[in-house]
């Protein structure tokens, strides 16, 4: 039985649900104990140090390797070498269809408010007619967004991959529009709702722990 690679980067917060997903289909070779034991190492590994872990009985193609390596803005590197079957469903696991775990909340609110506040920057926000002045003149950004919303919405996509992304994005768009005024902001927040997502000062609150928006006079 031939073995098969996977790897993946995420954000250290996620690391757990990655293992806890390996555990819950390894058929009792990775319980809490190796989960626990990996993420002490990983805890006190330096940034671009690896470190390697083999769970089942030695020689055999029952083994699971995983590797983690610590990577710049608190993100990790992980590596898993498995059978053709594991790895499927280990990727089927932590994609958009079949992730089930509590950050699949996050996930779909940091989704709905990247879609919604990519179409508030280029048609209503205050610095949109700059935006669009700028632009090449071959990008459409009805057509990005349309694409972007294909890849956040594909079954298959590694929804802790792009949870990582969205909330990178997310942070640069807030930090981008800190200076808006407090008219522009609530005038923001009414378009986001319009579109069903969370507010830019619900975003605020939720990733910068602003208690209110740092509006400018």
């Amino acid at each position: 039985m031939p073995l098969a690679g996977w790897k993946t980067t995420v954000d250290r917060s996620d690391v757990e649900d990655v293992l806890v997903a390996v555990a819950s289909l390894s058929d009792g070779r990775v319980g809490q104990a190796e989960v626990a034991e990996v993420l002490d190492a990983l805890a006190h590994t330096d940034e671009g140090c690896a470190r390697a872990f083999r769970f089942g009985k030695a020689r055999s193609f029952g083994q699971i390797w995983i590797g983690v390596v610590p990577a710049p803005s608190s993100c990790v590197k992980l590596f898993v070498l498995a059978s053709h079957a594991f790895v499927e469903a280990l990727e089927q696991g932590l994609s958009v269809a079949g992730f089930a775990g509590a950050k699949r909340d996050e996930y779909e609110l940091l989704r709905r408010f990247f879609l919604a506040a990519w179409d508030w920057q280029w048609s209503a926000a205050p610095f949109a007619p700059e935006l669009r002045a700028a632009k090449p003149q071959d990008f459409d950004p009805t057509r990005t967004a349309e694409s972007m919303g294909r890849v956040l919405s594909s079954p298959g996509s590694p929804l802790l991959e792009l949870l990582r992304g969205l909330r990178r994005r997310t942070r640069e768009l807030l930090e981008e529009t800190g200076g808006l005024a407090q008219a522009e902001v609530e005038a923001a927040d009414a378009y986001l709702a319009g579109q069903g997502a969370a507010t830019l000062s619900e975003m605020r609150r939720r990733y910068l722990g602003a208690a209110s928006p740092t509006a400018a006079s």
